[in-house]
């Protein structure tokens, strides 16, 4: 990834949790390479290092709002619908 997308997308993470903030609560965690992750959710947010340093993330989704996690190449949402939740 060039340094331009990476400022890209770092302003891009930066907009996004600021212009959907509401009732949801942020979880910062560092990854094994020392990327930033934010996890946006109702629930509580369990995430543990393993012993070979990398990083287990757990999210329970909310059944009412959607999740966001801000991965260090991704965004990832997940939506709950009258049909089953759905990541993409």
């Amino acid at each position: 990834m060039r340094f331009d997308e990476k400022i890209t997308l770092f302003i891009l993470t930066i907009v996004l949790v600021f212009v959907s903030r509401d009732s949801i609560a942020d979880e910062f965690v560092y990854d094994e390479n020392g990327s930033l992750i934010i996890i946006q959710n109702e629930n509580s947010v369990n995430y543990s290092y393993q012993s070979d340093g990398s990083l287990e993330i757990n999210v329970v989704p909310n059944e009412s709002q959607r999740t966001y996690i801000y991965g260090t190449d991704e965004l990832k949402i997940i939506q709950p619908t009258e049909f089953g939740t759905f990541t993409y």
